[in-house]
């Protein structure tokens, strides 16, 4: 990955928190960006993307994320009162709505690892 498609990343990456800020539940792989999004970003860049730092940007490189990641108990017992089928990426943290309970080695919408593991389930793991 290069300096470009780190930038893009972290670009479309605000619009998903944004969209997650306005209520947006679904997972982030099935996050489309809108036209307004897409013209921020080419904003933000001071240029348009080409279509292969947008595959790019989409993907997200191993290295980037810390390897493990555990959820603490407090997280977990919050996802759970929540009630709104939570999850969590073992790879990178990021918390993942709409997920199984039971839901073990989901794609994660952040980092496209298959390590998102249901609330219940990482409630389990913990012992």
């Amino acid at each position: 990955m290069n300096q470009k498609t780190d930038d893009l990343r972290e670009q479309i990456a605000d619009c998903l928190r944004v969209a997650r800020a306005e209520g947006y539940t679904g997972t982030d792989a099935d996050f489309t960006l809108t036209e307004w999004d897409e013209e921020s970003i080419c904003a933000a860049l001071g240029r348009t993307p080409t279509r292969q730092e947008w595959r790019d940007a989409r993907r997200m490189s191993p290295t980037q994320r810390p390897s493990t990641y555990g959820p603490t108990i407090e997280q977990i017992l919050e996802a759970l009162q929540d009630d709104n089928h939570s999850g969590f990426c073992l790879a990178c943290g990021a918390r993942e709505y709409g997920v199984h309970p039971d839901a073990l080695d989901y794609e994660c919408g952040e980092c496209r690892q298959p390590k998102v593991c249901g609330a219940e389930q990482c409630l389990l793991m913990c012992g």
